[in-house]
């Protein structure tokens, strides 16, 4: 080292280390978010490959993706980089002259807790106001991207069936402003009852019209070979005729080809594109509904028990028995009664078992929409709950650079990742409640991180391999020592 621990004032310190940790901070963060978008990229690759998309559009999904992307990577850089910050000051034996000077680890971690801190605040913040309206954007261009039909790009002796309803195949093509196609096949599919109706021609063109809203296919010099519709279910012979052309003539709608922009109206009630205020808007709306279904389920209970207790005795002296009252009425009045009471019964079973469905579908609701809520804090979070198990992982480890620091940053975010996805899905399979779900590998890495930090404090042995390799030398001596007796 060019200088001493002890020249640093606990300013100079903080600032020092802040400069030490950013730099390694926002490398990991843009190199965790470039692997989650070329995961993204080629999960939906098929669905922009071969539509004309141009770059723009491309660049435009592809950072509305980013910032989707961006609360995911997070963690998951505020992890690599402790651990490399602090391995690296540990193989330089930084921490160790801190130590000496009589500065404790937490004390020497203070300034990045608090940037850490301003990490997850910085993190809520986006989550909550920005992540909702980069949701409603990334979702509304992929749903446009993905129903558009692949580009028009006939070429020689292959089928193709980007028009819909036929399928052409042409021998050649020149390369002029016209594209004149030569020796053209098409298969008119519009009855939808196979190759009923195939055009031949020498020569065809291929061209839009001036506003680029109609596509026209012209034939010239060809013949049409159509089969002439029949009652017969199970004819074996067919009959058909041949028409000769000079020309030939078919409109289509290019609106087929061309990017629709949906309204933001389809996808701005999704949860995923709703803040905290509206989540909580939602989240009372749906459970005022479900108290107003048991309200009327239990009101309809109390009308049926009123009808069981009191119609038999309607009319009646009410000082009689139910059982006397029976007895009293007539054949037909009995069996009257026993129908009318067998037709209250099954309604109210009919709309016990509707309006159950209902409370549930409720429910379900309200678990997408609490689990969303949840997401905004478990996020911001995890990014000062992984900082605790990366730096005092990277005090033990002792190891810098991109090696161990990256296998171990990326088996710690792994088993938080899955532990995140296990507690979500018992979640929405109501295994267990929504903040049980969402916090699970939260509170999972909370003792972790404790842990790590007592044993990087003490100056804990857990990365030393010898002694392991002692413990286990003593375990094989102890049970070679009771083998003899």
């Amino acid at each position: 080292m060019s200088f001493s621990i002890r020249d640093l004032g606990p300013k100079k310190l903080d600032i020092y280390l802040t400069k030490v940790y950013i730099g390694p901070f926002i490398l990991t963060f843009f190199v965790s978010l470039f692997v989650l978008v070329m995961q993204f990229l080629w999960k939906y690759i098929d669905d922009l490959i071969g539509k004309g998309i141009t770059n723009d559009v491309i660049l435009e999904l592809l950072l509305y993706q980013s910032a989707s992307l961006a609360p995911l990577a997070l963690p998951l850089a505020v992890l690599l980089s402790s651990i490399m910050t602090f391995g690296n000051m540990g193989e330089n034996f930084e921490l160790t002259a801190a130590k000496a000077s009589g500065i404790s680890l937490l004390r020497y971690m203070r300034s990045l807790i608090i940037f850490s801190f301003m990490v997850s605040i910085l993190a809520f913040y986006f989550s909550n106001n920005l992540l909702p309206i980069a949701n409603l954007k990334a979702q509304k261009l992929l749903f446009d991207v993905r129903r558009l039909k692949p580009a028009l790009n006939i070429k020689p002796k292959i089928f193709n069936r980007s028009i819909e309803g036929i399928t052409m195949r042409i021998d050649s093509k020149t390369e002029d402003e016209k594209g004149t196609m030569r020796g053209v096949i098409i298969y008119d599919h519009a009855s939808n009852k196979g190759n009923d109706n195939v055009l031949l021609a020498d020569k065809g063109e291929l061209y839009q019209t001036k506003d680029d809203k109609t596509l026209i296919l012209k034939l010239y010099d060809g013949n049409q070979y159509k089969e002439k519709e029949t009652n017969l279910a199970f004819a074996e012979k067919f009959e058909s005729y041949k028409t000769s052309f000079k020309t030939w003539e078919k409109r289509f709608d290019l609106t087929q080809f061309k990017k629709q922009t949906s309204s933001d109206d389809y996808f701005k009630n999704l949860r995923q594109m709703l803040n905290l205020r509206q989540l909580n808007h939602y989240i009372d709306t749906i459970n005022l509904r479900k108290e107003e279904k048991m309200d009327a389920l239990n009101k309809f209970y109390a009308e049926g028990i009123y009808f069981f207790k009191y119609k038999p005795i309607a009319n009646t002296q009410k000082s009689l028995s139910f059982y006397d009252t029976l007895q009293k009425l007539t054949p037909n009045d009995k069996a009257y009664l026993f129908d009318l009471t067998l037709a209250k019964a099954r309604n109210i079973k009919s709309f016990q078992n509707i309006t159950e469905k209902e409370i549930e579908y409720k429910h379900n609701e309200f678990v997408s929409y609490d689990i969303e809520r949840q997401r905004k804090f478990t996020l911001s979070i995890a990014c000062l709950v992984l900082f605790f198990v990366g730096a005092p992982l990277g005090a033990i480890i002792r190891k810098g650079g991109l090696g161990w620091p990256m296998f171990f940053s990326v088996i710690f975010f792994i088993i938080f990742h899955v532990s995140g996805i296990i507690g979500e899905k018992m979640a929405e399979s109501k295994s267990l409640t929504t903040i049980q779900g969402m916090w699970m590998a939260t509170l999972l890495f909370v003792p972790l991180g404790l842990f790590l930090t007592i044993k990087a404090k003490n100056d804990s042995a857990i990365y030393n391999f010898e002694s392991y390799q002692n413990f286990f030398k003593r375990l094989v001596k102890q049970f070679k020592k009771k083998e003899r007796n």
